[in-house]
């Protein structure tokens, strides 16, 4: 939100695109490897059982990037009502 302030309109625009991007390819990541590792049995595995707690890293990695996400359509939307109708001064 705070990025909003100090850079444009139209870069905060982009870096929104980028984050839905980069949350949709976690979304990716963690359906894949949470169908492959979560109900694995790690038996004297370590492997497996890294994995397994990388599926859950992975989890909140998409969570992180949903906030940022969420945050930066915050600051798209509120981003292009900031200025007044007569002097397009800046409102606070």
């Amino acid at each position: 939100m705070i990025l909003s302030i100090i850079v444009s309109y139209m870069t905060v625009a982009i870096l929104f695109a980028w984050d839905i991007a980069l949350f949709i390819l976690w979304c990716a990541v963690f359906g894949l490897f949470g169908s492959m590792y979560i109900h694995e049995n790690a038996e004297m595995d370590s492997g497996v059982q890294r994995m397994k707690n990388a599926v859950w890293i992975d989890l909140i990695c998409l969570l992180l990037w949903f906030i940022t996400s969420i945050m930066g359509a915050i600051g798209f939307v509120r981003g292009r009502n900031n200025r007044t109708l007569h002097t397009g001064r800046v409102v606070i």
